[in-house]
């Protein structure tokens, strides 16, 4: 009997190069999705990123703004006063004021007093913050700088003043505020101000400028001095530095708003109550 010896099995040239461009196509489908992936999860970091930026920043914003403290600080030169919050028109800086609640962990010798500057880098388009390790800071003082918000457009803040700005005088040329009595009684005069007050008034009687422009004397000058007598010869020889502060240094808005023109989210808003 003759065996025949059959062939062994396998697979043509046509049927390897058919699976071959399958997988070819099924591969460029894997990576399509696969890079779709990738690119999905860049974005949402860089989102959450951004979502955190905007976020720490409003925080720190309300946290700061929440804390205003009725605490005036020297000038640099030690003779005179800033009000306890100040805007500053005619340079980048948006606002410096005084707040409280500064954490003090390491149990620093320092007060938990802090005076904080907000400054719009518009060649940037940066919301920055800075502040003092010295609340009274002298010349030399060198502020600690940070970058809070990055991709700005424009950043505006509006103070609500209280109902009566009326200040009154007492004996000794030092400013001090009407009872709720008086302020109740006394009209209102501001209104009877179109030159300055008017120009710095928005509707819903906010103001752009703090303290508001219908108390330029915020600073109210000590008393007289004796030029003669024992008691002129007990007097320093600068008398300036026993300044006191005044009652409209002393003053913080009942509310404030912030709003923050951003390129890539558009505007956001946020209102702020003023506690006290």
């Amino acid at each position: 009997m003759k065996l025949t010896r059959r062939p062994a099995a396998g697979f043509t040239l046509i049927e390897l190069l058919v699976a071959i461009f399958l997988l070819a196509i099924l591969s460029a489908f894997a990576y399509g999705t696969l890079s779709y992936v990738e690119k999905a999860r860049e974005a949402t970091q860089v989102s959450f990123a951004r979502e955190r930026e905007i976020e720490l920043a409003v925080h720190t914003l309300v946290s700061d703004f929440e804390q205003l403290s009725p605490r005036p600080v020297r000038q640099p030169l030690g003779t005179d006063f800033l009000p306890a919050i100040m805007t500053d028109t005619s340079g980048q800086n948006l606002v410096t004021f005084t707040r409280a609640g500064w954490s003090n962990g390491a149990g620093l010798p320092r007060s938990m007093l802090q005076r904080v500057t907000y400054r719009f880098d518009k060649d940037r388009g940066v919301l920055v913050r800075s502040y003092t390790t010295v609340l009274d800071a002298p010349l030399s003082a060198v502020p600690i700088k940070r970058d809070l918000l990055s991709r700005l457009e424009d950043v505006r803040i509006r103070y609500l003043p209280a109902v009566n700005l009326q200040v009154t005088t007492n004996n000794s040329g030092i400013g001090t505020a009407p009872s709720n009595a008086d302020s109740a009684s006394t009209p209102d005069t501001n209104a009877n101000k179109p030159d300055s007050f008017a120009s710095n008034s928005e509707a819903g009687g906010w103001v752009r400028q703090w303290p508001p422009l219908d108390n330029s004397n915020v600073l109210t000058p000590p008393p007289a001095l004796p030029t003669s007598g024992a008691k002129a010869n007990a007097l320093p020889n600068n008398p300036g530095a026993n300044a006191l502060p005044s009652a409209l240094s002393r003053r913080r808005p009942r509310a404030v708003e912030v709003t923050l023109q951003l390129k890539d989210l558009g505007k956001i808003i946020r209102l702020i109550e003023v506690p006290g």
